[in-house]
């Protein structure tokens, strides 16, 4: 019995200093900076698989990838009013009236193996109407009342190579695991910086790691390490290149490995990481400085901030900025008021100015069967028109509808453009009859090809010389 109550204090011993030096080492390292980056990190990529998930859910673009086949069918007319004939001469006047004039329609055809359009423009009275057809690496074309039969082009066309939004994602996790995964804790840098974004302060923990080619490399050989273990990024890989296969990555890292000795040790950018107290990112930041080398291509310094926060209404918040010379060039902002519904604002500004020279705000909503996006574009402070992007369903998987419309004003004329897409889904593919197609030369239309164009210099004139 002794001996059972000394064995269970010397198992109890030895399990309370175990479990201390975990809760020591956990700590550790959960206040390292090379975990804190790293989790901040996959946080951001997280962040951007989210987005690429809001894409790839749009309805119509999954509703095309169940099908084999479907059908476009476009309408597109052009609109200019507005004009003070007085302000024209008469042949602007006519170019006016002929762009009122037109009108486009046609269908576009697609299955796994083919592709087929017929389009025809009109202006008045005037039409052209042309068939074309890819197939069978060959692109066919016809151009009524120019060409009896069909003439083609050979046009080797290679398979098509599906990239899904989980392949993206794929390669994004194996990117966001090799960046930290050869870097140790020294080469990160930590400081307190309070962070001012809409009016809103936040204090943050700025967590760097500043990249040379020694440390790129690394990280790259670090991706391909990844890579030759991982059997769906390989399959993914064998889209491209059908023999690839994992002795041929690790062939590939030895040789990495073995060409490092011309590396540089010189500054190239720093990726900077910016958490609050629960080591959420607020801001992830590139910084490229300005480079006194006559060789390098950077005369000044860029930098490109991602800024994801919830602001004093509790949105969402995705912001990204361009700067140069810590001048803002490009910015870009969504508000998310609902999970679904977001308002949007671009702006351009001059180059290395603060004034602005393209804005466009707007909206956008997007639900199951519907997505909407209505913008206003200004330049220069001066309203240039609206465009409006409208997707719903007619007939639930079965038939969609896109319309396009972009109102121009332009200090007196308005232009408006109009394009309206049906897609259908699982229409059958036409039958194209190119059995008497010829091979297009560009001399097959030319109404001079028989006539003699040579020199002949026996027949100049001897004046001597």
């Amino acid at each position: 019995m002794k001996n059972k109550k000394l064995i269970g204090i010397i198992l109890g011993s030895v399990l309370g200093v175990m479990s201390l030096g975990l809760i020591i080492y956990g700590v550790f390292l959960l206040n390292s900076n090379k975990y804190i980056f790293s989790q901040a990190l996959s946080k951001t990529f997280n962040n951007l698989t989210s987005s690429i998930d809001t894409f790839d859910n749009n309805f119509l673009i999954k509703e095309l990838n169940k099908v084999d086949k479907y059908k476009v069918s476009t309408n597109m007319d052009i609109n200019i009013s507005g004009i003070d004939s007085d302000d024209f001469d008469n042949a602007d006047l006519s170019m006016i009236e002929n762009i009122n004039n037109l009108k486009l329609k046609g269908d576009i055809y697609k299955n796994k193996n083919a592709g087929y359009l017929d389009f025809s423009v009109t202006a008045g009275e005037e039409s052209l109407n042309l068939n074309a057809l890819l197939q069978d690496d060959k692109f066919y074309f016809k151009v009524k009342d120019m060409m009896d039969e069909f003439n083609y082009i050979n046009m080797p066309v290679s398979s098509d190579i599906e990239i899904t939004s989980d392949d993206i994602k794929l390669l994004i996790n194996h990117l966001k695991n090799s960046i930290p995964k050869k870097m140790q804790d020294s080469d990160f840098t930590k400081s307190k910086v309070a962070l001012n974004i809409d009016n809103q302060k936040f204090n943050t923990t700025k967590i760097s790691l500043t990249f040379n080619e020694k440390k790129l490399m690394n990280i790259i050989i670090s991706f391909f390490e990844e890579i030759s273990e991982d059997n769906k990024a390989i399959a993914l890989l064998q889209k491209f290149n059908p023999d690839i296969n994992k002795e041929m990555i690790q062939e590939l890292i030895s040789e990495i490995k073995q060409d490092d000795s011309t590396l540089s040790d010189d500054d190239l950018f720093t990726l900077s990481m910016y958490v609050n107290s629960s080591n959420n990112p607020l801001r992830t930041e590139i910084y490229i400085g300005s480079s006194n080398n006559p060789d390098s291509i950077i005369s000044n310094s860029v930098s490109i901030v991602f800024d994801h926060y919830n602001n004093k209404s509790n949105h969402k918040i995705n912001a990204i900025r361009c700067m140069v010379n810590d001048n803002s060039f490009i910015e870009y902002k969504e508000e998310y008021t609902t999970q679904t519904e977001a308002n949007l604002n671009l702006t351009v500004n001059n180059f290395n100015q603060n004034t602005n020279l393209i804005t466009v705000t707007g909206n956008k909503k997007v639900s199951n069967d519907s997505l909407s996006l209505i913008l206003d574009v200004n330049v220069s402070g001066t309203k240039l028109g609206t465009i409006e992007y409208i997707l719903n369903t007619v007939t639930k998987s079965k038939e969609y509808k896109m319309s396009l419309n972009i109102n121009l004003s332009m200090e007196g004329p308005e232009a408006t453009i109009k394009m309206d897409n049906t897609f259908y889904l699982n229409e059958d593919f036409p039958n194209v009859d190119v059995s008497g197609a010829i091979e297009y030369k560009e001399n097959n239309y030319n109404d001079n090809e028989n006539e003699d164009w040579s020199y002949d210099d026996t027949e100049d004139e001897d004046i001597g010389l």
